[in-house]
């Protein structure tokens, strides 16, 4: 079959699966998923009276780890602090944050296709038209009429149908 594991197909489908994970962990590692976190992270300490004047986004980011389990397509994260009570806080939001923003992308692509779908709609609707069109010109200039098609009963016992074409 051409899905084996080892057959060309499955490597490019597995390849194709792993760079669409590969793109997720660049995601969960990026500044616009990131940065509101940081700043929370940031505030919080503020709170608790530390001075935040000297941390720094790439540091604080070292304390985030973003793996994919073995034999699977789930993304794993993992992030440490010396504030144990903001680990959990800090990991539900990076999961919002990263939810937000794989929705906008889901959402941005759905609306394309919906754009897509509904110009060939439109395109083959005009085509159907013209053909149609095309049609009865055709059948004028050379005198045929259009056949319809009824179905009727078959006198047959086990009572199927047939398509008989018969001239108005």
């Amino acid at each position: 079959s051409l899905l084996n594991s080892g057959s060309p197909i499955s490597l490019l489908r597995n390849q194709s699966s792993q760079n669409k994970l590969n793109t997720e962990i660049l995601i969960l590692q990026s500044p616009s998923v990131l940065k509101p976190i940081y700043d929370y992270v940031k505030s919080e300490y503020n709170q608790l009276g530390f001075d935040t004047s000297s941390f720094k986004f790439r540091e604080w980011k070292k304390n985030l780890l973003v793996k994919v389990e073995k034999k699977s397509n789930v993304l794993s994260i993992y992030y440490r602090d010396n504030q144990k009570k903001l680990i959990i806080p800090v990991l539900n939001q990076i999961s919002e944050k990263y939810q937000e923003y794989s929705g906008r992308d889901r959402l941005k692509s759905l609306k394309k296709t919906q754009e897509y779908l509904n110009t060939q709609i439109y395109n083959y609707k005009d085509k159907t038209k013209e053909s149609s069109r095309q049609l009865q010109a055709f059948s004028k200039l050379h005198n045929i009429g259009i056949l319809p098609i009824e179905v009727i009963k078959d006198e047959r016992e086990d009572g199927k149908s047939r398509k008989k074409s018969s001239v108005s």
